[in-house]
């Protein structure tokens, strides 16, 4: 028979247990930095490291690190472009400001100017009206066919004004009006200044107390627009002075006058 193979029957040895594993694991030696459990200990460790990170740092600042010469140069040109730049700027500013104060000045002597012709055209304009009258809330349709004609017979029988005076037109002004029916104005334009004060006089005479459909009867001057207006901002202090009993009246433009017991006239 052939010899059994001693190494079959060497035993192995047993492989170890559990605990004795977490034995080994509880006895395993520590290589790792130990820590301290002192607590101002850690601190002066601490402030060690960071001291030594500060003066690293504070090294580094005493270093001058200067720019290179093209930087320098290159900042030295941007600064003199910005400066020519404001002051360019501010050549033209300069310029313009007295641009600016020519054009105010010669706008404020246009206006004087046209102030001056304003007043001047609006002088021409009541020279040329001087010698007309207007009447108002005559009946519409009295006047027939022939203004002019009525005008006339109207002053030789009512007002017995001899020989008759030349009137070169007379007409009504103005749209009728279906709703309000309220009579349109009649402008009378006389040749000469005499004859219309003289008619303008007898007029408001023989219309004095008159009324047509509860509206008074009355002449006036013709006036330009501007002068109308003015004269329409000063008639409520007109008719107060008139209701105090005084004797007021309005002169051209628009000035109010009062006429006193002995003939004097003064301001109200």
């Amino acid at each position: 028979m052939p010899k059994a193979d001693s190494s079959q029957h060497t035993k192995r040895p047993a492989s170890p247990t559990k605990q004795q594993q977490g034995a080994k694991k509880m006895h395993k030696p520590n290589t790792s930095v130990p820590v301290s459990l002192n607590f101002d200990e850690n601190m002066e460790t601490t402030t060690g490291m960071m001291g030594r990170k500060d003066g690293a740092a504070h090294d580094r600042s005493d270093v001058d690190v200067q720019p290179p010469t093209w930087f320098k140069l290159f900042e030295q040109r941007q600064e003199n472009r910005f400066k020519d730049i404001i002051n360019q700027t501010k050549e033209m500013f300069e310029g313009l400001q007295l641009e600016i104060n020519n054009l105010e000045d010669e706008v404020k002597e246009l206006k004087e100017k046209l102030n001056v012709c304003d007043a001047k055209i609006d002088d021409l304009e009541n020279r040329s009206r001087r010698n007309n009258i207007i009447i108002f809330n005559l009946p519409e349709g009295t006047e027939g066919r022939d203004c002019s004609k009525f005008i006339v017979h109207m002053l030789q029988s009512e007002c017995k004004i001899t020989p008759a005076p030349m009137i070169q037109r007379a007409h009504r002004t103005g749209k009728f009006s279906e709703i309000s029916r309220k009579p349109r104005p009649i402008h009378v334009g006389f040749s000469h200044f005499v004859d219309k004060e003289l008619c303008r006089k007898a007029l408001m005479e023989l219309f004095m107390g008159k009324k047509f459909s509860d509206a008074r009867l009355f002449v006036s001057n013709d006036y330009s627009v501007k002068v109308q207006r003015l004269r329409k901002e000063k008639l409520p202090e007109l008719k107060k002075l008139k209701a105090e009993g005084k004797q007021a009246f309005m002169v051209y433009p628009a000035e109010i006058k009062i006429r006193m017991a002995n003939g004097q006239i003064r301001d109200p």
